[in-house]
């Protein structure tokens, strides 16, 4: 994850059914945040091992918004940063999924998204050599391997001079010693993965796709279905 890179950038796309990852979310009493990126572990993990990798913890920067409810229709962006482990090395789905939202449910108990956009309003403030540094030291490979980011969107379908949109895959920019993005965009039935990446730095991106498809079968399929896949996998899910 975390290997210098070059100028070359390939978007690998993958689409979901919302509807079992839905599903999934109300079962397990979470949000469809915690789902989505417990099943970017999985992925992540599955991804591992078919390469001869031990999975272990990866820490993600997650973009989330603290717009207050009174502010919806302001304008403008609102967004802080927080750091989460995702669960690469557990075996088990429900526990990457419990995990998960362990890690996401404590910052947003603690307060440390507001705490994270005092600081980068602070960074604002520095003069201009200090601010460059200060930017590449929070962007370094040190802080975190990956960023994953969700973006809602909305559940009917849209239109650009009459032709539909039927799907759209987010692209988060990488950082540089950052080989790979993920994003996530929710519309209308479906959820839409981006996985943006330096092809050369991490060939194995292409896997993304089929890894996402097998991490969220076995996250949202039932506990017989998740030992065929299992056995299907070589029991290395």
């Amino acid at each position: 994850m975390n290997v210098p890179i070059g100028p070359q950038r390939t978007l690998i796309g993958h689409v979901a059914p919302l509807e079992s990852l839905l599903a999934a979310k109300d079962a397990h009493g979470v949000t469809l945040n915690d789902v989505a990126l417990a099943c970017v572990a999985g992925a992540l993990r599955q991804m591992a091992l078919s390469h001869g990798v031990l999975p272990r913890p990866l820490k993600v920067m997650v973009p989330v918004s603290v717009r207050e409810p009174e502010q919806a229709t302001s304008l403008g962006n609102q967004i802080s940063m927080i750091f989460i482990d995702l669960p690469v090395h557990l075996r088990d789905p429900i526990a990457r999924l419990r995990a998960t939202h362990d890690a996401t449910s404590a910052f947003k108990r603690d307060g440390r998204a507001a705490g994270g956009t005092t600081v980068i309003a602070a960074l604002g403030l520095l003069p201009s050599p200090l601010k460059t540094r200060a930017a590449a030291l929070a962007a370094s490979d040190r802080v975190y391997n990956l960023t994953v980011s969700n973006v809602p969107g909305p559940r009917v379908p849209l239109y650009l001079l009459g032709a539909e949109l039927l799907e759209a895959f987010p692209v988060v920019p990488i950082a540089d010693g950052h080989a790979l993005s993920i994003g996530m965009f929710s519309y209308r039935d479906r959820l839409c993965f981006g996985g943006y990446a330096d092809p050369t730095a991490l060939p194995v991106v292409r896997d993304l796709p089929g890894a996402l498809s097998v991490a969220i079968l076995e996250l949202t399929a039932g506990r017989s279905s998740r030992r065929r896949l299992r056995a299907v996998a070589g029991g290395r899910a």
